[in-house]
């Protein structure tokens, strides 16, 4: 996952990925972004066999479950 432009987050904060199978939702990496909106991620294992990709705003370091619903949701 690559952003570009995205919004900073206030201290505290992290975009986190999660990976949708069927219906477990698998907690996925965390990150943030630089001044210019830049930022990445690579998910461990890939994609395969995943329905959906999804991001959420957490808490850092991170949450076990998303705490809210997805900013965005990139179906497989």
């Amino acid at each position: 996952m690559r952003l570009n432009g995205a919004p900073r987050l206030p201290v505290g904060r992290v975009y986190q990925l999660w990976i949708q199978r069927g219906k477990m939702i698998e907690r996925g990496p965390v990150f943030t972004v630089d001044i210019n909106g830049r930022g990445s991620s690579t998910i461990p294992g890939g994609v395969r066999g995943a329905d959906a990709v999804m991001m959420t705003v957490e808490r850092a370091p991170g949450a076990d479950a998303p705490t809210s619903a997805p900013i965005v949701r990139f179906n497989v």
